[in-house]
């Protein structure tokens, strides 16, 4: 089987392979990519997410729950650089049958130019946060959760956490999870 791949720059490569085609870009020579200096990516609350069970029953019952919420930012280096974080959450009841959700998921904050790289010593802030708390039925929901690294030398790039943590009924994948806000910060790129 043979097929041909073109670039933006109308450079072909032929491929061939026994089963399938197989598509690889062409170099480009010459080309120079225009990437800007800087990017100032916005202040945002990311998507809620739900972590999923992982043992009991899906209610808390007002034991607890005992809460941890986690962010962290990451660059993807590849053709098209990205910057990432991926929000971790576990909420664990604290008796009768130990109800518990945890999880992870991964949302893009930025996705830079086709050849733009990120530098990634210029990235301001820490690129880890966490904090949690004992669920209280006293607490209001959702609860508001201040940054876990809040202090001036490399404060954290979370700005705080909303936290849905028990109601009344079903808990796990209907109610129990977490908001991550996330302060501005500006990415540069490499020359």
């Amino acid at each position: 089987m043979r097929n041909m791949f073109r670039t933006a720059c109308s450079a072909a490569v032929a491929v061939t392979a026994a089963s399938a085609a197989v598509m690889i870009p062409a170099p480009v020579s010459g080309a120079a990519v225009a990437c800007p200096a800087s990017v100032t990516i916005p202040a945002r609350t990311l998507p809620q997410f739900f972590p999923p069970l992982r043992g009991g029953d899906t209610e808390f019952a007002e034991h607890g729950p005992a809460i941890t919420v986690a962010a962290k930012r990451q660059v993807w280096a590849s053709a098209t650089d990205t910057v990432r974080v991926v929000v971790t959450m576990r909420a664990e009841e604290t008796q009768s049958d130990w109800s518990k959700a945890e999880g992870s998921r991964s949302f893009i904050l930025y996705t830079a130019p086709a050849g733009c790289h990120i530098d990634t010593s210029w990235l301001p802030y820490g690129a880890f946060d966490s904090n949690g708390y004992l669920a209280k039925p006293l607490y209001a929901n959702p609860y508001p959760l201040t940054a876990g690294d809040t202090d001036t030398v490399n404060r954290s790039f979370v700005s705080g956490y909303k936290v849905w943590d028990a109601r009344a009924g079903s808990d796990i994948a209907a109610y129990t999870s977490v908001q991550v806000g996330v302060r501005a910060f500006t990415v540069k790129f490499t020359t």
